[in-house]
């Protein structure tokens, strides 16, 4: 049985993973390969574009927790290019590398790092006067 995997040729972001023939009609910028000898949930892995082989995903390298007061920003950076949503809201690309926040409000907000080639990562914040 052959087993085809789909994925971004570009990030390693895996779209797909198939059995049979070798799938055709595939988006622009993705490709067809056999990485995988058997089927697999792609969301926990990516394709290592150097060595053509699967890799675990690992979380977004963020700090689990960070602590503020009001009106005094905090920085997290060394991020990849990724989306984040703070306390589910809408996503904000971070295209820099880095995350600045601060806020007039104290309390805990939940932020959730998202990237196709990373697990979902999460950090909460806590805001104090």
């Amino acid at each position: 049985m052959n087993v085809w995997t789909v994925y971004d040729n570009t990030t390693g972001e895996i779209g797909f993973v198939t059995t049979g023939e070798q799938p055709s009609g595939i988006d622009t910028g993705y490709v067809a390969g056999q990485i995988f000898t058997e089927v697999v949930n792609p969301s926990s892995y990516k394709v290592n574009l150097s060595t053509l082989e699967a890799e675990l995903k690992t979380n977004i390298p963020a700090p689990a927790t960070l602590t503020t007061t009001v009106n005094t920003p905090v920085s997290i950076t060394g991020l990849p290019e990724s989306s984040v949503t703070v306390n589910g809201g809408d996503a904000v690309a971070i295209t820099d590398g880095t995350l600045a926040f601060t806020t007039d409000l104290a309390g805990d907000y939940t932020l959730v790092f998202t990237s196709p080639i990373y697990l979902d990562t999460t950090t909460v914040i806590t805001v104090t006067e």
